[in-house]
């Protein structure tokens, strides 16, 4: 759940920091779960998450978030034909560092608001954060790819997101399948 708290962290962070230089907001932001950030139908940037050790204490661990937007790479640097960037979807923006920045003042202030309610209440949020995702999730109602670390791929519809943070798939001949963990790649129509 960290990684989809992150990605909305991201999301409201791009909302506000549009809201911020005054741009209208006529652009479809969608988490593909569970770790991208999509514009219109293409792939604007990505989170990952990471338990690390804590020097000196064997008894905790702490989480790295990292967290990267297309914000203004032109069309023909993009790495992928699926890939984004802010600036090719809206008009006005301040020069890269000021956007940079603002976009981070808004990542913070939502991370923590974010996080504070699910350490507060951690059932309430994650269902908060599952009717949420449902709302804004690049992933459901289409055709999936998910490649599991064993070499197996299960091809399906992603068809729910469960209380757990898992992918509910329907494979091909109508089976439900739950995917846990696995690198799960939306399919071209």
């Amino acid at each position: 759940l960290l990684t989809v708290i992150a990605g909305f962290a991201a999301l409201d962070a791009l909302r506000g920091a549009l809201a911020e230089c005054g741009v209208a907001m006529k652009i479809a932001l969608r988490l593909k779960v569970p770790n991208d950030l999509f514009c219109q139908g293409r792939k604007l940037g990505g989170i990952l998450t990471e338990m690390v050790p804590l020097p000196g204490r064997d008894d905790s661990d702490g989480v790295v978030i990292g967290i990267g937007i297309n914000l203004r790479e032109p069309a023909d640097r993009l790495p992928t034909e699926q890939s984004t960037s802010l600036q090719l979807h809206v008009q006005g923006l301040p020069d890269a560092r000021t956007l940079r920045d603002m976009i981070a003042a808004h990542i913070v202030r939502s991370l923590s608001s974010r996080l504070s309610g699910f350490v507060a209440d951690p059932h309430a949020a994650a269902e908060r954060l599952r009717e949420e995702t449902s709302r804004v999730c690049w992933t459901l109602g289409r055709r999936v790819e998910a490649r599991f670390t064993d070499g197996s791929v299960l091809t399906g519809t992603a068809t729910a997101l469960n209380a757990d943070a898992s992918l509910s798939v329907r494979d091909d001949a109508g089976e439900n399948h739950v995917v846990h963990t696995a690198d799960v790649g939306v399919l071209p129509l």
